[in-house]
């Protein structure tokens, strides 16, 4: 049975780990971003394209922390408190639009 049961652990660590690596592969911070290349340059959507059809990636709090490569939950609340960072409600909860926080990163 304990066997089973630290099988298992290891399973959900691996998955757990697996999610975690996907997602910052998925939001990298800035500082992680690689320069645009003519391959990526080519899978991006085209500048002709429509600005009311382009759909916003909207971040949570969380990937927002990451995204901007900040330490915790409570620097961000208050770069948006000062006005820094661009932020949304949405009901009670605060989204970010990714291009606006690449402008207020392209601001500082």
């Amino acid at each position: 049975m304990e066997e089973q049961i630290s099988s298992i652990s290891r399973v959900l660590t691996r998955l757990r780990d697996a999610a975690q690596e996907a997602l910052l592969e998925r939001h990298p911070t800035p500082r992680e971003r690689a320069p645009t290349t003519p391959a990526r340059a080519s899978r991006a959507a085209p500048d002709n394209a429509p600005q009311g059809l382009a759909h916003p990636v909207w971040l949570t709090v969380e990937e927002g922390v990451r995204y901007l490569g900040l330490k915790s939950r409570m620097a961000l609340y208050q770069a948006v408190r000062r006005g820094q960072v661009p932020a949304h409600r949405i009901g009670r909860r605060m989204r970010f639009r990714r291009s606006e926080l690449d402008e207020a990163l392209g601001a500082r």
